[in-house]
């Protein structure tokens, strides 16, 4: 129920390794997103970016 709302507001994503949440969601928490989130890995990461 909640799922489809988180993601179609761009808060959540879903991706092979499970449910990721947006930088936008850590904005819209007031928090930080950590450099171990899964989105904020660096551009040496092997794995690809999703977003920018």
């Amino acid at each position: 129920m909640y799922e489809p709302f988180l993601i179609g507001q761009g808060l959540l994503l879903r991706t092979p390794r499970g449910r990721v949440a947006t930088p936008a969601a850590w904005a819209h928490l007031g928090l930080m997103m950590p450099a171990s989130a899964p989105l904020a890995a660096s551009d040496d990461d092997t794995q690809p970016r999703l977003l920018g």
